[in-house]
């Protein structure tokens, strides 16, 4: 059985209309909306799993975000050190899902082929797409798979027993 604790990390405050594509085709009027940002740490008194590793806090506060606790550190709060992680489940490859990849030097990371085929072909890099990721976070996704970490998911299904 696993464990699951939801990690919060960041925080910021901003309109709707930037949150919300084609906001002001619906109508309603903007306003401010609070935002959190999470990633997870999953264990079972064997592995820790983590679910995405959150945004570097300079990146962060490069592009308005407030960080609460650095994720590493927030792992260090609850005792986990960085060589203790496993598996990385990347649910996508945004700034603040995989920013802090480059202090896991040893974990598997699982990406599901989509997401990979998207960010690193030629959609990925235009620039409305472009925007919510990071070239050098892009690159240590690209050196994790140079250096056989990277799982490529396909479909759906377990990235683990009992996840």
């Amino acid at each position: 059985m696993w464990d699951v604790l939801a990690v919060r990390y960041g925080t910021r405050v901003t309109r709707k209309s930037e949150c919300y594509l084609d906001f002001a085709s619906h109508g309603e009027p903007d306003a401010a909306v609070g935002m959190d940002y999470f990633f997870y740490v999953l264990r079972d008194g064997e592995r820790t799993v983590l679910v995405d590793t959150g945004f570097d806090p300079t990146v962060g506060e490069r592009r308005g975000r407030t960080t609460v606790c650095p994720p590493v550190e927030a792992l260090a709060l609850l005792g986990i050190r960085p060589e203790e992680v496993s598996l990385i489940v990347v649910t996508h490859l945004h700034y603040d899902h995989i920013g802090n990849l480059a202090a896991f030097p040893e974990a598997e990371l699982a990406v599901h082929e989509r997401e990979l085929a998207f960010r690193l072909g030629p959609d990925g890099l235009r620039p409305e797409h472009a925007a919510v990721v990071e070239a050098d976070e892009i690159a240590h996704v690209v050196e994790a798979r140079a250096e056989g970490r990277v799982r490529v998911l396909t479909g759906s299904g377990p990235v683990a027993p009992g996840i």
